[in-house]
């Protein structure tokens, strides 16, 4: 081999924001002058530098270039050991490469914030706010949460601690509630504050108002609020809806219809007569009933006539009913 490589060490630390180096010694083992590229391999390969990148040798001679390693301070770069390997590969002689290995410690540094959503809520019983609390450091830590209402007037419940991994954010609920409730007059406003504990910091105070409003005056919110809802669940199911209660049970029917060649009777006939009856009117175009040799004057063929116009419009209606339903998600 043409190539010698040693590194002075193999294994140090640097902390995410801040700089480490180590040397790596490089002997010409050749019989002729050659030049030898350094290059760095692994996780650490886009922030690290070679100082100088080539080195040009005369035949057994030796010489030193530096590897600095430079971190961000980043989440995306994880606490803990990452290998790292630095290739020299000479001119001359590229089979005769060389890869020097070892391990870079990357220490932990921490960085956390926190943000409550909404500041101000309104509500007679209680309230809900959520407490996002976001881990920006390198590694994962646990947060100790407190809720305090200086005026006592509040009863307020929050997990007391939540683990958040780096480079991530953990959503926590407040409950807010009154100790008293408030029967008439105007609202109060209550004022509370989140206190957010984590490594690496000051605590992270976080301030929110909870308006109570009279209990009298907001009686029917309670109805108007499952009310609206009711509304939303069924419009989001409409074309489920139509589906299953009218477009299938028609298509049964006419099935059937066809099958045996008989009317139907009983709850069933009753049920779907409902969703036919708008389609009664519509007899058969005559250019059809000429150019189709059909008894036509059957009673049982006018009825699966009907039928199948009541699935075709049906099926229409929750073929736009899906298509708007999607439309609008969107």
């Amino acid at each position: 081999m043409s190539t010698g490589a040693h590194l002075d060490t193999n294994s140090l630390s640097v902390a995410p924001g801040a700089e480490a180096a180590v040397s790596i010694r490089v002997r010409n083992m050749g019989t002729v002058v050659d030049q030898f590229s350094l290059d760095v391999l692994g996780d650490a390969q886009s922030w690290a530098e070679v100082q100088p990148p080539a080195l040009s040798l005369f035949p057994g001679a030796e010489e030193r270039a530096r590897i600095v390693f430079r971190p961000p301070r980043s989440p995306h770069v994880p606490a803990g050991p990452m290998p790292f390997g630095v290739r020299v590969r000479s001119r001359i002689d590229p089979a005769s490469s060389r890869v020097e290995e070892g391990a870079l410690r990357i220490e932990s540094f921490y960085e956390a914030h926190a943000e409550m959503t909404p500041l101000s809520s309104r509500g007679t019983r209680e309230a809900t706010h959520d407490v996002l609390v976001t881990n920006s450091g390198n590694s994962p830590f646990q947060a100790r949460l407190r809720a305090l209402d200086l005026d006592q007037q509040l009863d307020l419940e929050i997990p007391p601690t939540v683990v958040v991994r780096a480079g991530q954010s953990m959503p926590v609920r407040l409950t807010v509630r009154p100790r008293q409730e408030l029967q008439e007059g105007a609202a109060q406003q209550h004022q509370f504050r989140v206190i957010v504990e984590a490594p690496g910091g000051q605590p992270i105070g976080l301030d929110g108002t909870f308006n109570q409003d009279p209990v009298a005056e907001s009686r029917i919110e309670p109805i108007l609020r499952d009310a609206l809802r009711l509304g939303l669940l069924v419009l989001r199911n409409l074309p489920a809806i139509l589906f299953i209660a009218v477009v299938v049970p028609l298509a049964i029917r006419l099935a059937i219809q066809l099958i045996t060649g008989a009317p139907m009777t009983g709850v069933f006939a009753d049920y779907t007569n409902l969703w036919i009856r708008p389609f009664g009117s519509l007899g058969v175009p005559p250019w059809l009933r000429d150019s189709v040799g059909l008894d036509w004057d059957v009673w049982i063929a006018t009825t699966s006539w009907t039928t199948l116009l009541a699935l075709l419009g049906w099926g229409i209606v929750w073929f736009v009913a899906f298509v708007a339903l999607r439309l609008f998600r969107r």
